[in-house]
């Protein structure tokens, strides 16, 4: 059957590039194949140098998509979103090529990588972020374990976050919506002199929401949720910077619909089967020190960083006691401080370009389960975590052929680690326990661009994921989950295999990727009856299948004066099970979203309609191979449009934007059976204000700005970083500091954005 695939991936790679070879040659100036990205090899590069399947949200599409978090660009992108317990309790899981992240705590405990400007940040942070301070989101489709360590094992999600620029912009928006949902924020930035800034605040709430069947889905709301952002950076020149970045996030008595206990011999026999609620009250707060650089010729960069903080979530239980009482009592109390530093530096001298570096990540965390007059003493536990990490790579690239068409690159990684537990639970004594492993990974890829408008690649990545101390340690509850560790698991390993193919010709964007990992000592969990949850090894097994992206701009091809981009995105697993046949689980073999996109200059509009398919996991526990209670397989309809009501030129514009979520109010549940909201409405109203505009110009900061950032004269066709403005093949960009590594300092202009201005 694989064979199958392949063949028609072959034939459409054939197709596609005969049919596009004898097309009249087209403008290059959305080139995605020239876009700039840092996430994949931590360092400055073109999309079509790149060896794998790559993505890069832009601000602008972020604007314009009527998504209120990160979690809902991602449905976008081939990822598939699972809100846990509940749309607004902030515990979502994203997941990617079948592989997926943990709700929260450890970030060790993901196979799909999430970075905050190119260090770990984890789902803590992503599921609640503000998306007033995101300048771009870059997307790694396979493994990144060698470039970033631990985890990594399906796929790299980079945030990368606003500094000030020379052209100052602002942004304010407040509006409201069904479900007594307000949302209010503001976010600013711009540059004197040698000092940069930028800044951002957002505010949220909402009440209990109905699914589409009617039904109130009490206790769904959040009672407020904040967002602050703060970046500051002193430009020695135009080269080196010193930053300072905080940043946080506070999810404030964000609640989930009542569950009830088990009903096991594990549950104590007063509580089997009663009700309750829980809410949760998390605080993220992180700070980062970075200093990035390159020298005067630009052919050495480099980047030194240090971060800390400290992420506390505290869940409350209100169970329905007998006497008709439902107190709010801290059921389980979570700390996790978190510190690490990166020192990296990257050569590029044609052909060759080498970047190394040195990765510290440490954590500390503490759990506790107090005892109380509602929690009996078998629910009680406390556990105190610690691990560390030390790491250093190094990655290489040659660049091949006339107009660098040819782009071979490897990579090697060594890691180090320390984990170690003390537990106390009233199953079990006291003890304290340490594990040290260490790993070495390679990879190996191609790029290859025969002709200007498309990409041949091919990939071979390792990766691993150790265990986390809950998996290794545990004997203790979590809420009503009791969670049995297996102190002899191995560290997960796995090899990736993937080869596909990119197209960007006259509007249309078109991309294919077949993937097959291969693992040993895959982690996983199974239910064991009267235990609770219990982590094991599985020996060998195999995740496979088929990536595809589709998008063509309409408008662009006819030669209209407004853009119609109707495309789709779907990841289809082929394999996924263990060499003696037995389904993963937890998994959904299909991922599907697509859409259509209007935008018009003229008529100041822009509007999405899409849908997005939530897959069904076939099998829940790895042992029976019991298929999940009815839930997932639900396809849902959205729309969002903005328009611009007053234009007042260099003093800015007001627009009007409005949502429509679940249009058609269908009653559904995601893949991690929450029963979802029904048809939802938002209606905000938004002030932009940029006061450096050209009317009818592709630079809104005026040919000066650009000659100077770029050293060169408006119109040599210099790259920015995450745009798709073109420059001649072969013509390396003005190397800079490691933009989305530090978050800061390259003094590329706003991606996408200044194109983008309605």
């Amino acid at each position: 059957m694989h064979r199958r695939y392949l063949a028609a991936a072959a034939a459409a790679i054939a197709v596609s590039a005969g049919s596009l070879a004898e097309a009249q040659d087209s403008q290059r100036e959305e080139s995605f194949l020239d876009t700039l990205m840092v996430t994949a090899s931590r360092t400055l590069e073109r999309a079509r140098d790149i060896p794998l399947n790559v993505e890069v949200v832009t601000e602008e599409e972020i604007r314009d998509s009527g998504a209120k978090d990160v979690t809902d660009i991602l449905e976008d992108h081939g990822i598939q979103v699972t809100y846990t317990v509940g749309r607004n309790y902030g515990n979502d899981v994203i997941s990617m090529r079948g592989f997926d992240t943990g709700s929260a705590g450890n970030d060790m405990l993901s196979a799909v990588q999430v970075l905050l400007n190119g260090r770990r940040i984890g789902m803590d942070s992503v599921s609640i972020m503000g998306l007033n301070s995101i300048e771009r989101i870059e997307i790694i489709h396979g493994p990144g374990s060698v470039v970033y360590g631990s985890a990594g094992m399906g796929g790299v999600i980079n945030i990368i976050t606003k500094t000030g620029q020379e052209t100052p912009q602002a942004r304010a928006e407040i509006g409201g919506g069904s479900f007594g949902e307000v949302r209010s924020m503001i976010s600013g930035s711009g540059r004197s002199g040698s000092l940069d800034v930028a800044a951002a605040l957002m505010f949220m709430r909402s009440n209990n929401y109905q699914t589409g069947s009617g039904e109130t889905v009490t206790k769904s709301d959040v009672g407020a949720r904040y967002n602050y952002y703060l970046n500051l950076g002193w430009n020695f020149d135009e080269r080196n910077r010193l930053g300072i970045l905080f940043q946080g996030n506070v999810n404030d008595k964000a609640n989930r619909p009542y569950t009830a206990f088990g009903t096991t011999a594990s549950t104590p026999p007063e509580y089997r089967g009663r009700r309750y609620y829980d809410s949760q009250d998390k605080y993220v707060h992180s700070g980062d020190l970075t200093y990035e650089g390159a020298n005067s010729s630009g052919d050495l960069t480099w980047l030194l960083r240090y971060y800390r903080g400290r992420t506390m979530y505290t869940i409350f239980r209100e169970p329905f006691m007998q006497d008709g009482s439902r107190p709010r009592i801290a059921n389980s109390i979570n700390t996790s401080d978190f510190q690490g530093a990166q020192a990296q530096a990257s050569w590029d001298r044609r052909p060759f370009q080498v970047t190394a570096g040195i990765d510290w990540y440490g954590s500390k965390m503490m759990q506790e389960q107090p005892r109380n007059d509602y929690t009996v003493a078998d629910l009680s536990s406390y556990a105190k975590s610690r691990m560390s990490d030390v790491g250093a790579f190094v990655l290489a690239k040659l660049r091949l052929l006339a107009d660098d068409s040819l782009t071979l690159s490897a990579g090697v990684r060594y890691d180090k680690f320390k984990i170690n537990i003390d537990t106390v639970s009233a199953r079990a004594p006291m003890r304290e326990e340490t594990r040290r492993y260490t790993k070495t990974l390679p990879s190996f890829g191609v790029a290859y661009s025969p002709v200007d408008f498309l990409k041949l690649r091919a990939n071979v990545g390792t990766a691993y994921r150790v265990p986390t101390p809950r998996q290794l340690f545990g004997n203790f509850y979590m809420g009503s989950t009791y969670f049995l560790g297996d102190p002899n698991l191995r560290p997960e390993s796995s090899m990736t295999v993937d080869f596909g193919f990119d197209v960007d010709r006259g509007g249309l964007i078109f991309s294919g990727t077949y993937f097959t990992t291969d693992f040993k000592d895959y982690i996983s969990s199974t239910q064991i009856p009267g235990v609770g949850t219990q982590y094991l090894n599985i020996e060998r097994a195999t995740i496979s299948g088929l990536e595809a992206k589709v998008k063509f701009n309409v408008g662009r091809a006819l030669g209209a004066e407004y853009d119609l981009t109707p495309w789709a995105q779907w990841t289809r697993l082929l394999k996924y099970q263990s060499d003696d046949g037995k389904k993963l689980p937890g998994i959904a073999e299909n991922v599907f979203s697509a859409g259509l996109d209007f935008s018009s200059d003229a008529a100041g509009l822009r509007a999405r309609a899409k849908a997005v398919y939530h897959g069904k996991p076939k099998i829940s526990s790895y042992r029976t191979q019991t298929a999940p209670a009815e839930q997932g397989g639900s396809v849902v309809f959205d729309f969002s449009v903005t328009k611009t009501l007053f234009d007042y030129g260099d003093n800015g514009r007001v627009s009007l934007t409005a949502t429509v979520e679940n249009v058609a109010d269908r009653f559904y549940e995601d893949t991690g059976g929450t029963e979802m909201p029904g048809r939802a409405f938002y209606l905000g109203v938004v002030y932009d204000y940029w006061p450096l505009r050209v009317q009818g110009s592709p630079n809104p900061a005026g040919p000066a700005d650009f000659a100077e950032l770029w050293g060169g004269e408006w119109g040599s066709g210099e790259q920015r970083v995450g745009s798709r403005r073109s420059r001649p093949r072969g013509q390396r960009p003005m190397a800079q500091s490691p933009r989305g590594q530090g978050g800061e300092g390259l003094k590329a202009e706003k991606a996408e954005d200044r194109e983008g201005w309605r």
